[in-house]
């Protein structure tokens, strides 16, 4: 008995060591994909076909956001700080959302979300930089006035705030206090409104389900 149950036991976590490379085998081919050095996965997670760059409109860059969007699935103890930190660096250094007159690529929209579906507090700073456009976030509580604090109306922003109103923590309740500030000065109400909206969740510590906030807006 106590054999049968021994080999039960090893092929359990023979089982459960090959899920998790497998996913830290994926996580790291969707690192390249997001980074553009290669192509691996289409929206749906397949292999891509071989005739995809010809058949996928945009496709350099919606390879890029199908990465971003099947990241947070792959995140394990081991590999969570090489997703967070390339994702934080997509989203400092990748392309703005782009209108295509078609419809809108949510380039940074994407990561934004990847972000806010992988929790990780590390990411609350980048996120507030890329709303400001700036490096330096201004002082919670500052004197500061509509032309130190501008918040441009575009689909990135809008989503940014959402995605902004998922995390929790200190650090999530010090981007609040800030967001608040920027809302004395907000003279867009769609702005407005998704400022309120993300300050509710974060203040209020609402239980999120089904990524229940993070359906992207365009402007």
């Amino acid at each position: 008995m106590n054999k049968k149950l021994s080999a039960f036991l090893l092929v359990i976590c023979l089982f459960v060591f090959q899920a998790a490379a497998g996913a830290q085998d994926k996580a790291a081919r969707l690192i390249e994909q997001l980074q553009g050095k290669a192509a691996y996965y289409d929206a749906n997670g397949s292999d891509q076909g071989f005739f995809a760059s010809w058949t996928t409109r945009n496709y350099n860059e919606n390879v890029r956001i199908f990465a971003a969007r099947q990241l947070p699935a792959t995140v394990t103890a081991a590999n969570r700080d090489k997703v967070v930190e390339a994702l934080i660096k997509a989203l400092k250094t990748g392309a703005d959302d782009r209108d295509t007159g078609d419809g809108i690529l949510l380039n940074r929209t994407e990561i934004a979300f990847a972000l806010a579906k992988v929790g990780d507090n590390r990411a609350i700073k980048p996120l507030l930089q890329a709303l400001l456009g700036r490096e330096k976030l201004p002082m919670i509580n500052a004197k500061a006035g509509p032309k130190e604090i501008i918040l441009k109306k575009t689909s990135a922003n809008l989503n940014i705030i959402k995605a902004l109103g998922c995390f929790r923590g200190l650090e999530a309740g010090n981007a609040a206090a800030l967001m608040e500030q920027f809302l004395i000065f907000e003279q867009v109400p769609e702005i407005a409104d998704h400022l309120r909206g993300s300050i509710d969740l974060i203040v209020n510590d609402t239980d999120l389900k089904n990524d229940m906030p993070l359906v992207p807006s365009r402007p």
